[in-house]
């Protein structure tokens, strides 16, 4: 007697930076309510709206992937990004290291996080600087998910922890 499985997983993939490029794993550490550990826990907001920025509105963020190793014991959060035809790599805080918590939107929902700085990188691929922000774990995110009948806590994902 044989037992078959419903499918299978090929790969595990997870974005640190909302709407910028993923890193693949080989394994994934899940948070309670939030989805994946490290998963869409940074944003870029609009200096002057204050509105998450997005691929949908800046598709050139997806070229900005990080490194597999992703964080080393600093908290730093390894990049690359393509600029003017070459392989940049640069580093950015993975860690809350102030109190400066700020609102932003997101879709039609208000996140919070707190101000990790602002990037010269992001500035010279968008063409402003945007702010760099980390989600703030123990306030994330209510979104009224219709589909589910309830709300739902994420963080800077689009619809739903986990995908």
């Amino acid at each position: 007697m044989s037992s078959r499985g419903c499918g299978f997983v090929q790969s595990l993939y997870f974005y640190p930076i909302k709407s910028c490029g993923s890193i693949i794993s080989h394994s994934l550490d899940l948070h309670t309510d939030l989805g994946v550990y490290g998963d869409r826990s940074v944003a870029l907001v609009h200096p002057e709206t204050h509105v998450v920025l997005t691929q949908r509105e800046y598709p050139t963020l997806a070229t900005v992937c990080g490194d597999p190793q992703l964080i080393d014991t600093r908290g730093t959060l390894m990049l690359s990004v393509i600029l003017d035809g070459r392989l940049t790599r640069v580093e950015m805080p993975f860690r809350r290291f102030n109190d400066d918590k700020r609102e932003f939107k997101l879709h039609k929902d208000v996140a919070s996080g707190y101000f990790l700085g602002s990037s010269s990188i992001f500035e010279r691929l968008l063409g402003f600087k945007p702010m760099v922000v980390i989600l703030d774990e123990k306030n994330p995110r209510i979104h009224a998910s219709s589909s589910l009948g309830k709300d739902i806590p994420l963080g800077f994902a689009d619809g739903y922890p986990v995908l």
